[in-house]
């Protein structure tokens, strides 16, 4: 096992920790191309903030990582405003797999699930189709073009 990938698994353990405890992971340098319908749905559940800049305060039961786009000066501030972050940069991808994890904490089986209100309409004659046009009114329609 590389060190690389001996890394991303102890912070896998460590994200997922930080979760069920009730804290944020708060991703910064996160563009909003980068979201897939994963990442999307963790930060609806509240586990995730994507973040493009550093924010002005951090919570200490809340851990954060950055992307390979942040600025040096930029993580070191955020280093001295909290003990929580992880020490090296992570590539999108990286990024992804290390949050992978936190799925299985969002609801997932139909019971949990909201229900969605079924709509059903029923015509009951065709209002919505126009009536056939006469000639008259055909050789109008030619007329005014």
């Amino acid at each position: 096992m590389s060190p690389r990938h001996r890394q991303l698994e102890e912070l896998k353990e460590k994200v997922l920790e930080v979760a069920s405890k009730g804290g944020r992971i708060i991703v910064i340098g996160w563009k909003g191309s980068n979201n897939d319908s994963n990442t999307r749905r963790l930060e609806n559940a509240g586990y995730v903030e994507f973040r493009n800049d550093a924010p002005t305060r951090i919570d200490s039961r809340n851990h954060v990582l950055f992307t390979k786009f942040v600025k040096h000066a930029t993580a070191f501030a955020v280093r001295k405003r909290t003990g929580n972050y992880t020490s090296y940069f992570l590539q999108i991808g990286e990024l992804r797999e290390v949050l992978s994890p936190l799925l299985s904490l969002l609801p997932t089986t139909e019971s949990q699930r909201p229900e969605k209100e079924e709509v059903v309409t029923v015509h009951t004659h065709r209002e919505d189709i126009a009536p056939p046009m006469s000639s008259a009114s055909r050789r109008y329609r030619v007329n005014a073009r």
